[in-house]
């Protein structure tokens, strides 16, 4: 099975594939944020990488029915 394939085995798994971790900060105070999709098909930052998940299903899901 290709990389591919296992991204794109369900949803979740995509939608996984699609969220990043975005650091910022400085070394001596680093911080960092989740990346996810929202409504309006670009990233937006999450506190957390679950509710980052979340919100890309639901914007995968929206864009299934078009």
């Amino acid at each position: 099975m290709t990389n591919f394939e296992k991204i794109t085995a369900s949803p979740e798994a995509l939608a996984e594939a699609l969220v990043s971790l975005w650091v910022m900060g400085s070394r001596s105070f680093p911080s960092f944020v989740w990346l996810g999709i929202k409504d309006n098909e670009n990233y937006e930052a999450f506190n957390k990488r679950t509710v980052a998940i979340s919100a890309t299903l639901e914007w995968l899901a929206k864009e299934a029915e078009k």
